[in-house]
């Protein structure tokens, strides 16, 4: 399995726009496993929520209707191994979602996301506090 991975939606030129406030990429660190090692990734436009609350994995089209989904891995292990992952994907409606993810998937509260994009500016402003941004 990889021991990291990279799951950022583009627009046409490979740009991930907006990634400081909003999520449109997700790497593993960032991401919510599920039980039995896989990773299950909702993208969309618009903020998955059910009853439950809102997807955890969640990648945000940054308001792009077209662009690029792209999934880097790095680290795969033993080279010996013939073992690599294993992308696959489904189009569904938001309104079918809960039926369609994993019955342990992790959902946020609002104040958890508002958290976790704190994060994400927090982590940019550091990097780029030397290199004002316009």
């Amino acid at each position: 399995s990889a021991q990291y991975f990279s799951v950022p939606v583009t627009n046409i030129w490979t740009i991930t726009d907006n990634y400081w406030d909003e999520q449109t990429s997700l790497n593993i660190a960032q991401s919510e496993r599920n039980p039995d090692g896989t990773y299950t990734f909702v993208v969309s436009a618009t903020e998955p929520c059910t009853a439950a609350g809102c997807m955890a994995n969640w990648v945000s089209t940054g308001g792009l209707n077209q662009g690029t989904l792209s999934i880097r891995f790095q680290d795969l292990g033993d080279p010996e191994t013939v073992v690599t992952p294993i992308v696959s994907a489904t189009v569904i409606k938001l309104e079918d979602l809960a039926d369609a993810v994993p019955d342990d998937t992790v959902y946020l509260t609002p104040e958890e996301r508002r958290a976790v994009l704190d994060v994400r500016r927090a982590g940019y402003e550091k990097r780029y506090a030397p290199y004002p941004q316009a």
